[in-house]
């Protein structure tokens, strides 16, 4: 779960925001990885059953809110989901729904967004789904955002039955989720639909503790001032991550050592903000893969540090459920990460991806500084959000 601010009440949000899908991006060099799939869906039925594939999993016990935008508000811009905060007794907690609204209404608000569906999946009475559906609407209406219309379903299923009582009463039947266009197009793309939430989180955190125990024993950590003090071996330490990231995604696998030297390197400030920038060149996606792998097995602190860049690369790419379980990783190994922290804090409060993205830029120069040469940025990609 993520460490919101509103957290202590069993309140639970993400945000995903998603990268329109871009023309000619072969021919402007920009990577596939930063297109989305451009994907026409002229119903609820269509709309709904494409949330597991939006989402990276199934929601369960969750108000989604999908934020429009475009010449006419018909283009999916991002979203936004919440946990249900229930009782004891299966009913909503409405002091806590409340507080989940006035998430809802900031995220909207730092946004821009002035349209939005409203989704609510849950096995709860459908009377007290079509109170909580209509005081999520009423909430963001008084706000200024106009809410198109308010569907309900127990589960996003195939031939699970959805209800819509606003704008107009109207009903139907989910398509199978796994047959969407939506989820056709990310699977090509390389995405992985996890049956739930917890699952996508475990399949972050699956880690050999074995092994993390015997790279620790060959690791030397500097104390923090040293780590943050610029070194003539950090062009050389960055070289050797690069050099690594390349080498995996041919197919290489690591030793222990060299898996300690990774985490060193890693512990080194410059060096690590360098690898920020990676998450808007081509080579995201090979990036992102060796920082799961770093993730699942080097001890802390380093740890933390492959953490935040797994994070952060899920970030600017929209993905708010991945970049939160990783940050809360960072945060388990380093509770005082202050990049870890920093991230999560705007995450939680809806920052998008292009504000963050600069961070990635401040990386390239400070590469250039220490002598190291990175990847291209793609071009555009710091522009790539909606929203930012």
């Amino acid at each position: 779960m993520l460490r919101c601010p509103w957290r202590q009440h069993a309140v639970s949000m993400t945000s995903h925001h998603l990268q329109p899908a871009e023309s000619g991006s072969a021919e402007r060099g920009s990577s596939s990885r930063r297109a989305r799939p451009h994907v026409r869906l002229t119903h609820p039925s269509e709309l709904l059953s494409a949330l597991p594939a939006l989402l990276g999993y199934y929601p369960e016990e969750s108000v989604v809110v999908i934020c429009m935008g475009g010449p006419r508000n018909t283009d999916m811009k991002g979203f936004v989901r919440a946990d249900i905060p229930l009782e004891t007794g299966g009913t909503p907690d409405w002091e806590s729904v409340e507080r989940m609204l006035a998430s809802f209404r900031e995220f909207c608000y730092r946004n821009e967004v002035a349209t939005a569906l409203v989704t609510v999946i849950s096995t709860i009475a459908p009377l007290v789904k079509a109170e909580l559906a209509s005081w999520i609407c009423a909430g963001l209406e008084e706000a200024g955002v106009s809410v198109g219309a308010a569907y309900m379903t127990a589960r996003i299923e195939a031939g699970e039955r959805w209800f819509s009582h606003f704008p107009v009463e109207d009903a139907g039947w989910l398509t199978d989720p796994r047959d969407s266009e939506v989820a056709a197009e990310l699977v090509v793309a390389g995405r992985v639909i996890q049956r739930s939430r917890a699952d996508m989180i475990a399949e972050l955190d699956t880690a050999d503790g074995v092994r993390m125990h015997r790279i620790d024993q060959m690791m030397t950590v500097p104390a923090d001032g040293a780590r943050r003090a610029r070194s003539d071996t950090d062009s050389d330490r960055l070289d050797t991550l690069l050099s690594a990231i390349a080498a995996m995604a041919s197919g290489a696998c690591f030793d222990d050592a060299e898996y300690a030297a990774f985490g060193e390197a890693l512990l080194r400030v410059p060096v690590r903000d360098c690898l920020f920038t990676l998450a808007l060149t081509d080579s995201a996606d090979e990036a992102e893969h060796f920082w799961l792998d770093l993730t699942r097995t080097l001890p802390p602190p380093a740890r933390a540090e492959a953490a935040v860049l797994l994070g952060y690369s899920a970030y600017v790419r929209g993905e708010g459920t991945r970049a939160g379980a990783a940050f809360d990783i960072a945060l388990e190994s380093e509770p005082d990460h202050k990049m870890a922290n920093m991230l999560l804090s705007a995450l939680c409060v809806g920052f998008p991806p292009g504000q963050v993205a600069e961070i990635a830029t401040i990386g390239w120069d400070l590469a250039a500084e220490i002598g190291a040469e990175l990847p291209p940025l793609t071009e555009g990609a710091v522009e790539a959000s909606p929203f930012g």
